[in-house]
């Protein structure tokens, strides 16, 4: 009896464990490479962004005097999150509306 229970109990533990259990599959229509592309440059973009504003702050903790100047590579580094995050901004927006239309059109797609 004790046999049985321990068989049952065995081939259970084998249908259920993780090397039986298919992969699921992931939500979602695939991405592209354009978007995965724009991504990508819109993360770094934004990225270095924050970088560069962490490097004022952390600047102007230790030699105050020369980032008030704005002389040398500072005037550089306090430049940098002017552009970037709008440009950041700028792609995510676009990033958003390609994506929507992406899956807009793949719901017609699948309609049909």
């Amino acid at each position: 009896m004790r046999a049985a229970a321990a068989q049952t109990r065995y081939s259970w533990q084998v249908a259920n464990s993780k090397k039986n259990r298919t992969p699921a599959k992931p939500a979602g229509a695939p991405v592209s490479r354009a978007q995965r592309s724009l991504m990508y440059v819109a993360g770094s973009i934004l990225g270095f962004g924050i970088i560069a504003i962490v490097a004022l702050l952390i600047g102007e903790a230790v030699t105050p005097l020369a980032i008030s100047d704005a002389s040398g590579i500072w005037s550089i580094v306090a430049f940098i999150p002017n552009i970037a995050l709008p440009v950041a901004f700028v792609l995510l927006i676009v990033l958003l509306v390609i994506t929507f239309r992406k899956r807009s059109q793949d719901a017609k797609d699948a309609g049909k």
